[in-house]
């Protein structure tokens, strides 16, 4: 595995360099070798799981900790991310794993944190059209040499006007962290 990573960052680095990148910089130094452990993390590991599914006395659903993975719209190395939606269903329930293949979707290629939770509320809204919902999405980003956590949050409906739901779901979700 280690020729492996050896090679893919040899590669990665001529790719860089046909594109114009200055690999002197700082801000590139790692990137073709974070990439290449990236690639291969890709093609050996698996990617998703299947979060958790559960009724709440308010006829609130939640699936809680759906991993998926994007790319750094900057330096495009990997994102792990974890998303949770809550929602109130009316009439048919959404299935846990139209919710993951909606994050693998959104995930694919290289998206910011915000752009993939607002379309997975966007997504939720309109498949099989619920009261309200809310998405949080967990990232960890290593592009940067201290790895950071963003925390990002999307409400529709029902849980942009109502406070309690709001609550519920993120007391729910900080217990599942």
């Amino acid at each position: 595995m280690i020729q492996t990573e050896i090679d893919l960052t040899h590669h990665i680095t001529e790719l860089m360099k046909c594109l114009g990148m200055n690999l002197d910089n700082d801000i590139f130094r790692n990137t073709p070798r974070n990439i290449a452990r990236s690639l291969i993390y890709d093609f050996t590991a698996p990617n998703a799981s299947q979060g958790s599914y559960t009724w709440h006395g308010s006829d609130m659903l939640t699936i809680l900790n759906c991993e998926h993975t994007t790319r750094c719209v900057c330096h495009l190395e990997r994102v792990f991310m974890q998303s949770s939606l809550a929602y109130i269903p009316d009439g048919r329930a959404l299935h846990k794993g139209d919710f993951q293949g909606s994050c693998d979707v959104m995930s694919t290629g290289a998206h910011t944190i915000e752009y993939i939770t607002h379309s997975l509320a966007d997504i939720t809204m309109h498949n099989p059209t619920p009261k309200g919902c809310m998405v949080i999405t967990q990232a960890m980003h290593s592009c940067s040499s201290k790895p950071r956590l963003s925390i990002v949050s999307a409400v529709r409906g029902a849980f942009g006007t109502e406070a309690t739901l709001r609550e519920e779901f993120l007391t729910l979700w900080s217990k599942s962290r």
